[in-house]
């Protein structure tokens, strides 16, 4: 089929150039500090449940497994693994932990698109280092952590309020002002 006839065709597929990157996200698409601080304390609780569930379940399948014993390292190596277990999935295949669904935001590398599984691990690995959850606390404009920086990725916004303009919407129907 010839080019033109695509352009005529309004059924025809889009036409775009493979390999072709997203623009980076605008500085007001950044997710806020109340959304990723909503999304540490959503993703906390449910990943605590997850925990539950699957320690609980391992207990009944062998009853020594909560006995006496070296605790301090059990429970990092139990957190380490729920963290894996957790984040990798969830982000790696949708972008989106249960927290930034509920807080209508992704996760994308820093030009825009989607982040690669190799991105999506080393966040997650980064979560484990001690007091990373506090490199939030730096004085900068974006709220970025180290599993953001250290691994090329972004957390923007898919919903909510942007910036408004002047301009109306292109085909809004527009409405006479009354007279005051």
């Amino acid at each position: 089929m010839s080019q033109a006839a695509l352009r005529e065709n309004p059924y025809a597929p889009p036409q775009s150039p493979v390999g072709e990157r997203a623009l980076p996200p605008a500085p007001d698409q950044i997710a806020t500090r109340g959304q990723r601080f909503a999304n540490y304390l959503i993703d906390y609780a449910v990943s605590m449940l997850v925990g539950i569930v699957l320690l609980g379940g391992l207990a009944v399948l062998d009853p020594t497994l909560l006995a006496e014993g070296d605790r301090l390292w059990d429970e990092l190596l139990l957190g380490a693994l729920l963290t894996l277990v957790y984040y990798l999935p969830c982000e790696a295949l949708t972008g989106r932990t249960p927290a930034k669904l509920i807080t209508g935001t992704r996760v994308v590398d820093a030009g825009g698109s989607p982040a690669s599984t190799g991105q999506i691990l080393g966040r997650t690995l980064t979560r484990l280092v001690p007091f990373e959850a506090f490199s939030f606390l730096g004085s900068r404009s974006r709220p970025v952590g180290w599993h953001d920086s250290w691994s090329g990725t972004l957390v923007v916004r898919t919903r909510g309020a942007l910036p408004l303009t002047d301009r109306p919407l292109a085909g809004a129907a527009t409405f006479p002002r009354s007279a005051e």
